[in-house]
């Protein structure tokens, strides 16, 4: 009577919810979305147009770039193209970063910012690791810093930051550059808070799953769920009704408050005593 699909892609699902729907079947989008269909009655999630956002707003702080300092230098990362979060990722990072870039208070000596070319095909770590140590190798071999990488998740980001320290950064010599990350897995606290990545976005699944079980209780019930965005998930088809729930910085200062006074995790699961 009901199926939650957190998908995969954003691309494969379009036959198996037409059929879903033609069995009269409540059709959830939970978390990633799924594009080209009509077929969906609800869009459960974040608003994942905020993270490349969040992302570049912490660069621009960081380095004081709205005080006027400058120039640093900065490298691009984007996910892969089959999941519609990456060019929202990559689209609003960018639209924080350009005026900079522009502007010559951000360097990419790469030259590469395009998302076709930044991407990092089904958002591989040993990809993403081995575009990194080759940016810094054909780039940075003169000693030039590289001061912050743009990274839009964070399988990525721990990939991206071991590669930088495996060819000598993170010493006082040559100190990390400002890293990136989104989605607050075990992995990144852990890097946070060994002075590798700079910091990851929190988003707090149990009020997905909560919202869910709600909107399914709702309709059984025979009443409507109101949501509380009609505007921003657009499948291609359809405008999605959405359930959009916040997300938070998370930085070696907070992660701890965030994290494991929320009871989102034990520290035993960060490994961090």
């Amino acid at each position: 009577k009901a199926i939650v699909i957190c998908p995969v892609d954003s691309g494969s699902m379009v036959e198996v919810l037409k059929k879903a729907k033609e069995a009269g079947c409540l059709v959830i989008n939970y978390d990633l979305l799924i594009l080209n269909t009509g077929d969906i009655d609800y869009y459960v999630g974040f608003d994942n147009k905020q993270v490349g956002k969040i992302q570049a707003d912490f660069i621009v702080d960081q380095l004081g770039l709205k005080e006027g300092k400058g120039p640093f230098n900065i490298e691009v990362f984007a996910g892969s193209l089959d999941e519609v979060n990456a060019w929202w990722y990559h689209e609003e990072g960018m639209k924080v970063l350009q005026p900079y870039i522009d502007g010559g208070q951000l360097v990419v000596k790469s030259g590469q910012t395009d998302l076709e070319i930044v991407t990092i095909p089904g958002w591989s770590a040993e990809t993403a690791s081995a575009r990194m140590e080759n940016l810094v190798t054909t780039y940075y071999s003169d000693g030039t810093s590289l001061d912050a990488v743009l990274v839009p998740a964070d399988g990525l980001a721990v990939a991206v930051t071991s590669a930088l320290k495996g060819i000598g950064y993170g010493t006082a010599d040559r100190p990390m550059p400002i890293i990136t990350g989104n989605n607050a897995n075990t992995a990144a606290i852990q890097s946070i808070n060994d002075d590798g990545m700079s910091m990851t976005i929190f988003k707090d699944t149990r009020n997905l799953a909560k919202a869910t079980a709600d909107i399914i209780d709702m309709v059984a019930n025979g009443e409507t769920p109101v949501p509380n965005d009609t505007e921003t998930f657009d499948t291609g088809v359809k405008v999605l009704p959405a359930f959009l729930y916040g997300m938070e910085l998370v930085t070696k200062d907070n992660w701890r408050k965030v994290l494991l006074d929320s009871g989102y995790y034990t520290e035993e699961q960060l490994g961090i005593h």
